[in-house]
């Protein structure tokens, strides 16, 4: 009996193995013989991209393969269309020669979805611009909607993609403001692996001989929950007009020459860590009331941090340098906070006073009668150990703490206050900042310091 019942398994396993390898043989055969036929259906794809993309297209070519059990799908000048006139052939948000599509059908019909094993693009152009309100879309996309860049879309749908390549990628920024700047000569590789995902590119910025690259590693599947790294290194060049228009401030970048390496750390979908090692050759800023500076060799390491615990931002910035208009700031060192309420603390282990006093004045953040009235004073020496406390707008009250010490400080005599020369020592003081009420001491601890009174002596 039991003998006769596994002779009955075997033979209707045996009979289900010969109905699946025809079925697969059938599968096989059908879509050998089916998919050339889809060199025949080209408008019918384009009309399908009409629907998805509420834009017409217009595909040069199709043809179609079967490679292994998966088909694949090749298409030839495919050309997103844009404008009143859509006989205007450049006017195209992406344009490629050609791109080889191969869907994964184990994977789709495992995962209920449409799974691509490959997808390799050759010579890709895509123009990006930006709208009045700011946003980026893609070039003849209506820029309501759906329109909008969303990470959260774009990194659903790169899900989709097993491995893609893409080779001959030029990318184009046209700004609201009527310039444009690209990145050229590209290549991508995007690769996902169960939760584990992967974006690598390599790409020149306008006529830039080095090439900038960015990686993209993350774990997970939800833009919420991914944690990972960013990397972004920057080559030395001419980013004026690229970070002129991106960056909203009170200055305006008029040039910027330099590069630099950032890391980003991920964690639940959201910035924990930055780490940034730069080097500008020349940065140049303005503002509405104020003249251009010009700084130059400008270098360090810095790090932006997120406390959770303290629900605070912390900035590490160590070996800083600059110059300007001849004073060197030398390898100097930074540590600054910022909670949640708004307050907010520095520390920096020295500061040239007379480099800090002059950019004061000239870089507009001073009204004009205390802008001038520093200027007069010409404060010269250096701080060291300087540490700084300013209480929130919504603390009461309003406070400032400031603790330094003072090596070889001076001021100059203005209207009846005395001068100073050779001052060293230890300052700690508390400001009310609404009752405008300095508190504080001074010790003086200095060979070499001097003052002068005007009204009793002359000037030294």
């Amino acid at each position: 009996m039991r003998l006769t019942i596994i002779n009955r398994l075997y033979r209707q396993l045996g009979f289900l193995v010969i109905a699946c390898a025809i079925l697969v043989s059938a599968y096989v055969i059908s879509g050998r013989l089916l998919m050339p036929m889809v060199a025949g259906y080209a408008s019918y794809f384009e009309g399908r991209m009409v629907e998805y993309t509420g834009i017409p297209v217009n595909i040069t070519s199709l043809s179609g393969s079967f490679n292994g059990l998966n088909p694949e799908l090749r298409i030839d000048g495919l050309r997103l269309l844009i404008g009143d006139n859509f006989e205007d052939q450049s006017a195209s948000a992406l344009v490629f020669d050609s791109a080889t599509i191969i869907v994964d059908i184990p994977r789709s019909i495992w995962e209920r979805r449409w799974i691509l094993e490959d997808f390799a693009v050759e010579t890709l152009e895509i123009n990006v611009e930006q709208s009045l309100d700011g946003d980026w879309h893609l070039a003849g996309f209506d820029g309501g909607n759906d329109s909008q860049l969303n990470f959260n879309d774009l990194f659903q749908s790169l899900q989709r993609i097993s491995l893609l390549n893409l080779r001959n990628v030029g990318i184009t920024f046209f700004s609201s403001e009527g310039n444009s700047y690209s990145f050229n000569n590209g290549v991508a590789t995007i690769l996902n692996e169960d939760e584990s995902h992967f974006l690598h590119v390599n790409a020149s910025f306008e006529q830039s001989a080095k090439q900038i690259a960015l990686s993209f590693e993350v774990v997970g599947n939800e833009a919420s929950e991914i944690d990972g790294k960013i990397h972004l290194e920057l080559p030395v060049a001419d980013y004026s007009t690229f970070f002129a228009e991106q960056l909203e401030s009170t200055f305006e970048i008029d040039e910027l020459v330099g590069g630099g390496s950032f890391w980003i750390d991920i964690e639940d979908g959201q910035f924990s860590r930055g780490l940034t090692e730069f080097e500008l050759e020349k940065l140049g800023l303005a503002g509405q009331e104020m003249d251009s500076m010009m700084f130059s060799d400008i270098s360090g390491t810095s790090i932006l941090n997120f406390n959770a615990a303290r629900n605070e931002w912390e900035l590490s910035s160590s070996d800083m340098s600059l110059s300007w208009r001849g004073h060197d700031w030398r390898s100097f060192n930074l540590y600054s906070s910022y909670n949640s309420v708004g307050d907010m603390s520095m520390r920096i282990d020295h500061i040239d006073l007379s480099l800090i006093s002059q950019l004061g004045t000239a870089s507009g953040f001073l009204d004009e009668e205390p802008g001038d009235r520093l200027a007069q004073f010409g404060p010269k020496g250096v701080l060291e150990n300087l540490d700084l406390f300013i209480s929130s707008e919504d603390s009461n009250p309003r406070s400032s703490r400031l603790v330094t010490n003072i090596k070889n400080g001076g001021f100059n005599s203005v209207g009846s206050s005395p001068s100073m020369k050779g001052l060293s020592g230890y300052f700690e003081g508390n400001f009310a900042i609404d009752a405008k009420i300095l508190s504080g001491f001074l010790e003086v601890e200095s060979e070499e310091f001097s003052i002068n009174l005007p009204n009793l002596f002359t000037r030294f």
